[in-house]
């Protein structure tokens, strides 16, 4: 091994061979002071020195061991071998480096010097004495740049004496390995146990360390780079949350204004409206007195035709449950009200033989126009604005070849009746369909299997084929409940043991939120101590949904019958006494 290679080992003074006997129980550390005032020129001793104590280590140790007292035979000591000198390379070929010491290979402890050259062209020269590190020089031609002595050393404290043009300096060898030990102490602390400090904080507690190795350098490094590329993360995504929150602001402020100029529109076309009615009113007084007429007739018709059907079927009625499944189909709810208690109202209903039967009876394709004729004629007589409206928006209807109940149609909001008059099946520049905030009215009646022709349906079948798609991938949820009323829990038992993979189809509109503390179900009953589901729903790029982010809760409604794959199966959230939170994770496609 090259004396040039020797590099210091801190735990060389502690040697369990060099300093078990010699080195005192305690060793006292350094005042703080101390380690503050050390020159450059030490620092630079210090290594030089280190560097020379893995070689003399051993030597320094075993000189003041004490002796067993056994019987020795006494021996003629041998002679010390000439003065010598030789290079690194030649003393290699006859001799070797043992534990510290130089030793020929004949046995004999090396006394002479050691030469080498280092890359600068300078000259190092080593001095031994019975194998024993003497003296080390360095020298440029033949100037000496330092010279430190060995043959002083004490075995208590270490003491190496370094001769340099800065003067003469005794360095405590022993002190310093405390200090670097207590360094190293603290370095170890601060490598392991860093999470709680910010990049500029581990960079300046691991500056003020003097005593670090190369490893721990370059691991120094790492650390601070992983923590400024995570701070850096953690700001951007900070960026984010705070541009979407400006966005959404701005999307609440331009829609607000887009309410308050729809509102002034309809104020001016309200006051339009009714000097235009009030006018048409005594053009058209002749006109209404034929429609009085002939909404009588229409009455009275109605009325014996519905007799007539009730006598001719009232000795042929179904059981209730086949009633319930004829009359599902029309199910309408308003918002907040629980659709299980709807079908349990519903069944209640149809009991009554009579009830069943007028319903079967406004069934019939002849009734249902005689009663569309009816209310139209209505409409006419007292309505004549809202019946421009209603003609206008059914003309767009069947240009668009759309199949729906004109009865339904005719019940809707007059903004719903007047945004299809002029052709608009979305709202706020297509990213909304219209029809968005009533669709729950029908969604019970899909879920139940039923074929609904409600104009509803048509509408907002039609708003989502002209939604803008989504221009990134996101992410929605939704909470399903089940009871044994409507037999929804059969579905939430099926999602818990739905595997990866599976796959399941929503028949109905399915209500979502970008905000997961919003998924709540609104419209929804289920049976005590039944689980609560919240499905996590990734919706890929493109997808066509209708985007309700205007609204307080931050709605997206997809369209009926989507389906859904299992990405990740049930886990459960939160336990509770009255049932389990349970997420699954999905796919929408």
């Amino acid at each position: 091994m090259s004396i040039l290679s020797v590099r210091y080992n801190p735990n060389l003074v502690q040697n369990k061979v060099a300093f078990k006997a010699t080195v005192p129980n305690a060793v006292q550390n350094p005042p703080t002071e101390q380690r503050e005032k050390m020159s450059s020129g030490i620092k630079l001793g210090i290594g030089l020195g280190l560097t020379a104590i893995a070689t003399i280590g051993i030597y320094i140790a075993t000189k003041g061991k004490a002796k067993p007292e056994t019987k020795t035979i006494e021996q003629p000591p041998r002679p010390l071998a000439k003065l010598k000198e030789m290079t690194i390379q030649k003393f290699k070929e006859n001799g070797k480096f043992q534990k510290g010491q130089a030793i020929l290979n004949d046995g004999s402890n090396y006394t002479g010097k050691i030469t080498t050259q280092t890359k600068d062209g300078k000259n190092i020269i080593i001095e031994y004495k019975n194998g024993g590190l003497q003296k080390s020089s360095k020298i440029d031609r033949e100037n000496i740049i330092w010279s430190k002595d060995y043959s002083k050393n004490k075995i208590e404290n270490h003491i190496v004496t370094i001769s340099s043009l800065d003067g003469v300096q005794n360095i405590n060898l022993t002190q310093t390995n405390n200090i670097v030990k207590l360094d190293q102490e603290q370095l170890k602390n601060l490598l392991e146990n860093n999470a709680s400090l910010s990049s500029k904080q581990f960079k300046e507690k691991t500056d003020r360390i003097n005593y670090k190795s190369a490893q721990q350098k370059v691991e120094i490094k790492e650390i601070i780079k992983s923590k400024e590329i995570k701070e850096v993360e953690k700001y951007l995504k900070e960026e984010e949350k705070e541009l979407e929150k400006l966005k959404l602001e701005k999307e609440k402020s331009d829609w607000r204004n887009s309410q308050w100029l729809n509102r002034e529109h309809i104020k001016k076309e309200e006051e339009y409206s009714d000097w235009w009615v009030k006018s048409l009113r005594e053009i058209e007084r002749p006109r209404r007195e034929i429609l009085q007429k002939e909404i009588k007739i229409l009455k009275e018709e109605l009325e014996k035709d519905k007799q007539l059907f009730i006598s001719e079927y009232s000795r042929s009625l179904p059981d209730i449950e086949e009633r319930f499944n004829v009359y599902k189909k029309d199910l309408r709810i308003e918002y907040g009200n629980v659709f299980a208690h709807k079908v349990e109202e519903a069944k209640n209903y149809i009991r009554n033989d009579n009830n069943y039967l007028e319903y079967l009876w406004a069934r019939t394709p002849k009734i249902e126009k005689m009663i569309f004729e009816l209310n139209l004629k209505h409409l006419e007589a007292n309505n004549p604005e809202r019946f421009y409206w209603f003609n206008k928006a059914m003309n767009e209807m069947e240009k668009r070849n759309l199949s729906y109940n004109k009865n339904s149609l005719f019940f809707l909001d007059e903004n719903i009746i007047k945004s299809i008059a002029n052709g608009n099946f979305t709202c706020r520049n297509n990213l909304e369909a219209l029809g968005h905030n009533i669709a729950f009215r029908i969604n019970g009646a899909l879920r139940c299997g039923g074929k609904v022709d409600d104009a509803i349906v048509a509408i907002l079948d039609e708003g989502f084929k002209h939604v803008s798609p989504l221009s990134e991938d996101a992410v929605v949820y939704r909470q399903v409940v089940g009871n044994s009323v409507d037999k929804s829990i059969d579905f939430i038992n099926k999602l818990i043991k739905a595997k990866k993979g599976d796959t399941f189809i929503d028949k109905a509109y399915s209500y979502t939120t970008y905000y997961e503390n919003c998924a709540t179900s609104c419209n929804g009953i289920k049976d005590k101590g039944a689980p609560w589901i919240i499905l996590k729903i990734k919706l890929p790029k493109g997808a066509k949904i209708s985007n309700g982010s205007q609204y307080e809760q931050r709605e997206a409604l997809l369209p009926r019958n989507a389906k859904f794959k299992i990405v990740e199966e049930a886990k459960l959230v939160k336990h509770t006494e009255d049932g389990d939170f349970m997420e699954i994770t999905v796919e929408y496609f």
